[in-house]
């Protein structure tokens, strides 16, 4: 007997525990509550109203309850307004004893509507709160989809994800990958992982896989949940959030994942836009050092074999050439290493310009000074062409480095005279333009085709050309755009006269005179 008992009451404590585990007693409490108003509202309506209106009160008290409650205390709202039409509305009153047939049948389908009414109301909050819940997840995706594409690298895409992470759930939130000794590390965020959070963090990792808290993985005394971020590429980095007093609701779990997904992708668009990067830095460099080898092989090596030619001839045929000749072959051979030179010179300017370690040293000097150096220092070149010089008035004195504006007229009379025909004209002009000095240089040449104007500033140019033209590094324009730009001014292609051969022009900012003494009459 007494094991009976104990069987009894203790089929009774599980009863109690199940219900207050998996019942929605709150939402019973709050139904009965909505349909013991409703009774008393229902009470005094039947005062003055026939039954039938009292069945609708009953009957919007079991709608109202069902959109505040379940499905199950929804039914139990109906239970109880057909309990209370029985006990308080229908004779004998206050019993539930029938003796009329038609109470029966109208209590009846009474019960049966309000249930099923009360069911369609709690399908129908659901859905509501379903739209609800999509609309707030497709808002926060949204949010955050925005804000990662203004990141742009990895380490900010996973910042930006973890601050997001870390204003949803307001719950500390950490981000870990692997180093180079494959020992995973805190990368963002400052709290320490040790102990079990960290074995199930390594185990999260290898696994691709959650683990930690609310998990089947590791759960005992975890603090954390860990969630990888897996891409094609493998682990790119793991999320940890902090373990919070109650577990995570359906809807959360859903957004958690939803936001990782989106952190995943836009941290793998990240490492592929890297690589993209990288993959064409390298191609571009792979790019300059064919152009490079290949101007070394053509440019460099015409000069070099020019001057072999020369001296191996003078060496073998000393006794049998007149002085003419000798003369020849040795202005011949001084004008290919002053060539040879020229291409060496832009060369380390090119690299110069490129690590910026070309200074300007500034000093006062006259443009006709230096249009005289630069075409003295190619009279070899220029000797076969009509050079019109053509100077305004009023010109002042250039504050510029005079060396490396020589240089860049230098550049340009080459490129001109290397396509201007036999006894072509070359035409320089210097003229103010406002509070600038304009400078053109015009040839005779076959000209640049509108499109193609810009493109002779880059390096190289030429060599990608191929064969339709002279040889040339491709580096002296190019070298121009540093050495003018390192001064504030500005360079350009365009048409030359009358639509034929081609006119760079430049334009350099001019600086204040300096004070000159007054000049004293001996």
């Amino acid at each position: 007997m007494a094991d009976a008992n104990y069987n009894l009451l203790d089929l009774i404590k599980k009863y109690l525990e199940f219900c207050s585990h998996y019942l929605p007693l709150r939402e019973f409490l709050l139904a009965t509550l909505i349909m013991s108003a409703t009774t008393a509202v229902a009470w005094g309506v039947g005062q003055i109203m026939s039954p039938a209106n009292i069945l609708m009160v009953l009957l919007v008290g079991v709608l109202i309850a069902a959109t505040r409650t379940s499905p199950g205390p929804a039914i139990w709202s109906a239970i109880l307004g057909f309990v209370a039409y029985n006990y308080l509305f229908t004779e004998p009153r206050y019993t539930l004893f029938m003796h009329d047939y038609d109470d029966i049948l109208t209590v009846s389908f009474f019960l049966f509507v309000a249930i099923i009414s009360g069911s369609l109301a709690v399908r129908l909050r659901r859905q509501i709160q379903a739209l609800k819940t999509a609309r707030h997840a497709t808002e926060t995706l949204y949010s955050l989809s925005l804000k990662l594409m203004a990141s742009p690298d990895p380490k900010a895409v996973l910042s930006t994800g973890m601050s997001f992470l870390q204003q949803q759930f307001k719950q500390p939130v950490v981000a870990l990958q692997q180093n180079d000794e494959q020992r995973l590390i805190n990368i963002m965020g400052d709290k320490e992982i040790n102990g079990n959070d960290l074995a199930a963090a390594d185990w999260a990792w290898q696994n691709a896989r959650p683990a930690g808290w609310s998990t089947d993985t590791m759960d005992d005394n975890a603090n954390w949940l860990w969630q990888p971020l897996i891409s094609e590429r493998g682990p790119l980095a793991l999320v940890g959030v902090q373990r919070i007093e109650r577990l995570l609701t359906t809807e959360q779990t859903q957004l958690l994942d939803a936001l990782l997904r989106e952190i995943t992708l836009a941290l793998d668009r990240s490492y592929l836009s890297q690589d993209l990067e990288t993959a064409r830095i390298q191609s571009e460099t792979e790019h300059l050092r064919s152009a490079l080898l290949s101007s070394v092989s053509h440019d460099l090596r015409t000069p070099l074999s020019i001057m072999i030619g020369s001296v191996s001839s003078l060496l073998q045929y000393h006794g049998q050439l007149s002085d003419a000749d000798q003369k020849d072959l040795l202005e011949s051979t001084l004008g290919e290493a002053e060539r040879l030179n020229r291409y060496i010179q832009n060369l380390l300017d090119m690299t110069r310009l490129g690590y910026g370690e070309m200074k300007l040293a500034r000093s006062w000097v006259a443009l006709e000074d230096i249009l005289a150096s630069a075409t003295q220092r190619l009279h070899s070149v220029l000797v076969r062409l009509q050079i019109h010089t053509r100077i305004g008035d009023g010109i002042p004195l250039l504050f510029v480095h005079a060396a490396l504006i020589e240089q860049a007229l230098i550049n340009i009379l080459e490129n001109a005279a290397r396509f201007s025909p036999p006894d072509g004209a070359i035409q320089i002009e210097a003229q103010m333009l406002g509070q600038d000095l304009e400078l053109t240089v015009t040839d005779q040449g076959p000209g640049i085709p509108e499109a193609e104007r810009s493109k002779i500033f880059d390096m190289f140019y030429t060599v990608k050309k191929g064969d339709r033209i002279s040889a040339g590094t491709g580096l002296g324009l190019a070298i121009c755009q540093g050495m003018i730009g390192a001064h504030g001014g500005r360079i350009e292609a365009l048409a030359g006269s009358q639509n034929k051969g081609t006119k760079i022009r430049i334009v350099l900012p001019l600086t204040n005179q300096p004070t000159m003494p007054d000049e004293v009459d001996d």
